[in-house]
């Protein structure tokens, strides 16, 4: 919510930094916590075809998850860098914005909801 009251505010550099580190943030958690639970605990059921609804819950939140820190990789680097070719870069940057906000908000809410299906 800081990065979209920076970018409100016309301090173009200061959300990018901000959304940068959140981006970073979300990697390391990703990285460190979530990936290796999901693949001790989730992947073998997904695997042996023994899915129950908490299985389902967690595979969506990390499909979502993963869409998010994809299109994330690919607005930081078109937004930050040359690395994209011309070819495959946006000009209008709300649009993907506000697509990956929405995916981001939804894939909290389904990881949140992950608590109250397993319990």
């Amino acid at each position: 919510m800081f990065g979209a009251l920076l970018a409100r505010r016309g301090w173009f550099r200061a959300h990018g930094v901000c959304q940068s580190i959140a981006y970073g943030l979300m990697l390391l958690m990703t990285a460190i916590w979530m990936a290796p639970v999901f693949v001790k605990f989730f992947a073998p059921n997904l695997v042996s075809m023994k899915v129950d609804r908490t299985d389902l819950v967690v595979t969506a939140h990390g499909a979502l998850g993963t869409a998010v820190i994809l299109l994330g990789a690919y607005v930081i680097l078109v937004a930050a860098t040359n690395v994209v070719p011309a070819r495959l870069r946006f000009q209008d940057y709300r649009p993907w914005m506000r697509t990956l906000i929405g995916l981001w908000w939804s894939a909290i809410l389904i990881g949140i909801c992950t608590y109250f299906v397993a319990a």
